[in-house]
């Protein structure tokens, strides 16, 4: 209830925020449930954009990797009009099985690794809790698990996605800005990120039609007590994505 309870207490902030999410959930990728074949995609919504492929190795063994930018752009503060544009590129490789249940469903989980680099505007890695609003440069890991659970038929595909996913920032370092003090104390922390998606494929025979919904949110417990612990990950995700199933 609490995780719900901050989430609703956000969706004003999405518009009207004057600092950056330092997690900011990527579309997943999924197999589709055919036999050796490549799927390539591209996907869009709110701030971010993803391309990437996944390659059915047989019938049960795959492989996916994606790339994802996120772009967010906010005043420098609410007495200056100058403009910042933040932003966040993420790769991923990651390995899966999958396996029929019944003729129409189809179970996979898929596991991996990937890095992440982001300049965000943030109080989140500020030892002093003082400290309102830093620019910073990051540098973060990322390892995450993903089941699937898919219904299909021949025109559409359902997939149910619970997802978690571990941050490791393990470079954290200011930006120079005249406008901001130098010299914050800085640290690097990890998050862990519970994540759920839905996500509906309409098949055609020339291109498909891909369509996100999800919500995430931070597992840890809150190590900050002011306001901006809730911009760790961004709530919502919506997109919307055009894909090709290639048989090979």
């Amino acid at each position: 209830m609490k995780e719900i309870k901050n989430l609703l207490i956000l969706i004003p902030s999405l518009f009207i925020g004057s600092c950056t999410f330092v997690y900011y959930p990527t579309y997943p990728t999924v197999a589709d449930p055919v036999g050796k074949s490549l799927n390539v995609s591209a996907a869009i919504g709110f701030t971010k954009a993803q391309i990437g492929a996944t390659y059915n190795i047989d019938s049960n063994l795959f492989v996916t990797t994606y790339l994802n930018g996120v772009l967010s752009t906010l005043n420098r503060d609410t007495t200056n009009s100058i403009k910042n544009t933040y932003n966040s590129f993420t790769q991923v490789l990651g390995f899966g099985y999958k396996n029929k249940i019944s003729p129409k469903m189809e179970f996979q989980i898929q596991g991996g690794l990937g890095n992440s680099d982001g300049y965000f505007r943030t109080d989140v890695f500020c030892k002093d809790d003082n400290i309102s609003l830093v620019d910073v440069d990051t540098r973060s890991l990322r390892a995450y698990i993903q089941p699937t659970f898919a219904v299909t038929n021949k025109h559409v595909h359902i997939y149910f996605i619970p997802k978690v996913t571990y941050e490791m920032f393990n470079k954290i370092t200011q930006r120079k800005n005249d406008n901001y003090l130098q010299g914050i104390k800085l640290q690097n922390k990890n998050f862990l990120i519970g994540e759920a998606f839905v996500v509906g494929r309409f098949v055609a025979k020339k291109i498909n039609i891909d369509l996100y919904s999800g919500l995430s949110f931070n597992m840890l417990d809150k190590q900050r007590s002011h306001g901006s612990d809730g911009f760790v990950v961004q709530p919502f995700t919506i997109g919307f994505g055009l894909s090709k199933t290639i048989g090979l």
